[in-house]
């Protein structure tokens, strides 16, 4: 068992561990070709020979654990809720590639760069599959587009995969290039190149990274979306319905409990009745985290329908007041509505309907279009309650309409799937609402949302408990489909399944999200979505330098979780304030000699003053940064020179002085805009759709002067 609930971290750099697993280009082609699911052993222990289900999908993996020559991977940095939505399983060390600094590249982002591959199709940026065509590529300048492993360079991609800031640098969805080696020429790393697709029949095919990570992106933002919970009870304020009036407000009161690992719970309520019992026939309180608000709203309203009224209610007016003011319901998120009543809308009265043509509380069949519009557009989930049922019209009627209500909503999501479906060659089946059966709770076969109506039994009404019970068991039912449903998607999207594998009852679902979240996708993308994907790291290869070119290919980006960001940028507090002391000069250089020795002494495993006073500025700048890596020199402006020189004015002039202490001090405001930014922050993704667990690329150039380089 775990007993924390953060990957490991360097003791000293308090650089996360992390690990990729890389394959060669030639192994991916085999694995495809024999279906070989076993990419990499992931065992269910540190001593088992047992293996877990099989995964298609590989990315940056983060080290929670060592044990007996493995270790224990998972998708996120930091987990919330129940680990299992995150950790991978053990693989053996060995097959692990580790990436323990925070270095990554990037195309050269840098205007003149990009305009220098721009106008030269040999200089643009393009990766090898091993060192020996690396090098071959070196020496002639040519490239040679069967060697070439993969290319992606931002001059050749449309705007819209690329930052609105910068239109040169990916978005922050993109995975950067970790640097694992490097060479004098050099950088070796892993890439996720295309994505590979393999249909039913055998065949192969491929779907851009840009593409698919918008897939992913989307999928993430829908699982957040998804932890914002909506719940509108709409409840008839009649005599009948005040026997449940205590229980409502209590479930109110207790709502957030149905909800387990969701962000916020919203709870709604309105109540309506009809407007010519001589009470305002709705009123309602929107859409709250403030439960107790609208309990009380609930305790306090009446409930009571005058002797002589037919039952009748203005149903109608209430759900279309409800979706257009009192929901504030927003498309994407767990939307549930709950009605509670008894009697018809009193538009199935024909004597009265004609009496009350012209008033705004009669909507017709006709109207109703726009609220069953409203629904499938929000995705509604909606459960009906009827703990009275009497024997007559009024109740049957409620029954009846509730039913259509359901099944119209349905089908207008069917019909609005009906192109998607063509498109990627699904069969669908009609989604069927069943009919009441007394003390029963029905539900809708092959929708997209949940649909329920518990009725009790004929000329009975229910006690207040098991009104309670029953409508919690609807709302779990409601719940598990959702989740199930959500289940299937991200195995779908992130682990690489095929929806041939997926239960037929949650294929509407997915077509759903689709053709919501990925509209503009061309067909024969939107088809490989579905198939059975592969997208795996591969070992790879950039030159540094190409031959003839002015300017490097790459530019240096860091690769911060949201958590290391907020330690790395309070550790440079000391250093930064330096600047800000109103410090004579020679008190400058002492104290930027002093606090940069003290933090090097406190990420790095040097242990002796006089041995870090020894060690070079960009040495010590890149220890600080979470850079070093064997023979990359980031700040080869200042390698020359040694910390402890500092305070030598022989040696660093005092304007270089000043600008390293204002460098660090700058570089604690930007990372400190840019860790108040969050996700909004434009180089930034996450993983599992949570908040919490955000990853950021930050470029070099952005955050330091460029007199450090």
């Amino acid at each position: 068992m775990l007993q924390w609930t953060m990957g490991l971290v360097d003791p000293k750099s308090k650089i996360s561990l992390k690990g990729i697993l890389l394959n060669k280009a030639q192994d991916i082609e085999a694995i495809i070709k024999l279906n070989n699911k076993e990419v990499v052993k992931i065992y269910d222990s540190p001593y088992s020979q047992h293996t877990l289900g099989d995964r298609n999908i590989y990315e940056i993996f983060y080290i929670l654990k060592r044990e007996n020559g493995r270790v224990l991977l998972s998708t996120e940095y930091e987990y919330v809720g129940a680990p299992k939505n995150y950790i991978i399983g053990w693989v053996d060390e060995a097959r692990i590639s580790k990436w323990n600094t925070r270095i990554a590249i990037e195309p050269n982002h840098v205007l003149a760069a990009f305009n220098e591959r721009k106008a030269h199709d040999n200089f643009r940026f393009a990766f090898f599959a091993n060192i020996v065509d690396t090098k071959a590529f070196l020496k002639t300048g040519k490239i040679d587009n069967d060697k070439v492993l993969f290319n992606q360079d931002p001059v050749t991609l449309s705007n819209d995969m690329l930052s609105k800031s910068n239109p040169r640098r990916y978005k922050g969805s993109i995975i950067r290039y970790p640097i694992l080696t490097n060479h004098a020429e050099l950088f070796g790393t892993g890439v996720i190149g295309k994505v590979t697709t393999k249909g039913t029949d055998g065949s192969t095919g491929s779907i851009n990274t840009i593409n698919y990570g918008e897939l992913v992106s989307q999928l993430r933002q829908r699982m957040e979306d998804d932890k914002n919970v909506n719940v509108f009870f709409l409840v008839e304020g009649s005599t009948e319905m005040n026997l449940y009036k205590t229980k409502l407000a209590e479930m109110i009161n207790e709502l957030p409990s149905k909800f387990p690992g969701s962000n916020i719970v919203n709870v709604g309520c309105g109540i309506y009745r009809d407007y010519q019992s001589g009470q305002v026939p709705f009123v309602f309180k929107e859409l709250t985290q403030n439960r107790k608000e609208v309990a009380a709203f609930v305790n306090n309203e009446v409930f009571y329908r005058p002797q002589d009224d037919d039952r009748e209610t203005v149903f109608r007016y209430a759900l279309k007041k409800t979706l257009k003011d009192g929901g504030k319901f927003q498309p994407g998120q767990r939307n549930i509505l709950i009605i509670v009543g008894n009697g018809a809308d009193f538009a199935n009265n024909k004597i009265r309907a004609l009496k009350a043509e012209k008033s705004e509380y009669f909507v017709t069949g006709d109207a109703m279009g726009s609220v069953y519009k409203a629904l499938a557009d929000l995705d509604m989930n909606v459960i009906f309650m009827q703990p009275k049922n009497e024997e007559g019209r009024f109740s049957q009627k409620f029954q009846s309409d509730g039913l259509e209500l359901m099944s119209e909503t349905a089908k207008r999501i069917y019909n609005e799937n009906e192109k998607i479906s063509a498109q990627v060659n699904i069969k669908r089946e009609l989604p069927e609402i069943p009919d009441c059966e007394p003390d029963k709770l029905i539900t809708a076969k092959a929708g997209v949302n949940f649909y329920g109506f518990y009725s009790t039994e004929l000329n009975k009404e229910l006690s207040a408990s098991k009104f309670s019970r029953e409508l919690n068991k609807a709302i779990e039912e409601c719940n598990d489909l959702r989740e199930d449903q959500m289940k299937v998607l991200y195995e779908i999207v992130e682990t690489g399944k095929s929806i041939d594998v997926c239960p037929g009852e949650f294929q509407p679902f997915i077509l759903r999200f689709l053709e919501k979240e990925m509209k503009g996708i061309d067909p024969a993308t939107m088809s490989k979505f579905l198939a059975e994907k592969y997208q795996l790291f591969q070992e790879a290869y950039l030159p540094k330098k190409f031959p003839n070119a002015k300017y490097n290919s790459y530019s240096y980006v860091m690769f911060l979780p949201k958590n290391e960001l907020y330690d790395f940028k309070n550790s440079l507090s000391n250093v930064a304030n330096a600047y800000t002391k109103g410090y004579s000069m020679s008190e400058l250089r002492q104290a930027l000699k002093d606090v940069i020795t003290d933090l090097v002494l406190t990420l790095s495993s040097q242990n002796n003053r006089t041995a870090v006073g020894e060690m070079d500025m960009s040495e010590t700048l890149e220890i600080i940064l979470g850079l070093n890596v064997e023979g990359v020199v980031v700040f080869d402006k200042l390698s020359k020179k040694e910390l402890k020189n500092l305070t030598k004015a022989g040696v660093y002039s005092d304007e270089e002085i000043i600008q390293i202490a204002k460098g660090f001090s700058e570089l604690k405001l930007k990372l400190d805009d840019i860790y108040k930014s969050g996700a909004r922050y434009e180089f930034c993704f996450r993983n599992e759709g949570d908040s919490e667990n955000l990853y950021f690329w930050i470029a070099l150039d952005d955050i330091l002067d460029e007199s450090f380089f």
